[in-house]
């Protein structure tokens, strides 16, 4: 029974993602791969693209980046959910790669109070690999204002997949 309520949860997931890019008129990329600068135990950076909610990675301090290796394509924007996010906003750059030299995209980005999927759009963008620097958040409690927490992190590109 366990087995299936996770199933049936996991595909209710994947169809509100699904449904997310739909909505903004844009294709979801799948990541092929993801690292990070930080690794805490039991909140890995594989677990922002596990299509899970329960889940998340956390990297602490200013700075600390998660980083996905995607398909070389232009991409205009970036979804975010972040942990504890009805209670804490992030701050966070965005960083986009074509392969040789990492630009900026999106810099001092400040996430909106909610737990829902945030949309960030940008102008259109080459890349093979995206980074989100994360700046800590606005928690009241200072010791965990260093932490930056992302639940699920999806990718947009008004291109189809090659």
């Amino acid at each position: 029974m366990t087995s299936f309520i996770l199933g049936f949860v996991i595909c209710v997931i994947a169809l509100v993602q699904v449904t997310f890019a739909q909505q903004v008129g844009e294709k979801q990329v799948f990541p092929w791969s993801v690292h990070a600068s930080y690794v805490q135990a039991g909140n890995e950076p594989h677990k922002a693209i596990d299509r899970s909610l329960s889940t998340y990675w956390t990297g602490k301090g200013d700075g600390q980046q998660i980083c996905f290796e995607l398909v070389y394509q232009e991409y205009t924007s970036v979804g975010i959910s972040f942990y504890n996010g009805s209670k804490r906003s992030f701050t966070f750059d965005l960083l986009a790669s074509d392969g040789a030299t990492f630009a900026t995209v999106l810099s001092g980005v400040v996430s909106n109070k909610t737990n829902d999927m945030q949309l960030f759009s940008f102008p259109p963008e080459l890349a093979a690999e995206m980074c989100i620097v994360g700046h800590g958040n606005d928690s009241s409690t200072m010791s965990a204002r260093v932490y930056n927490s992302y639940t699920e992190v999806n990718f947009f590109s008004t291109l189809p997949t090659p």
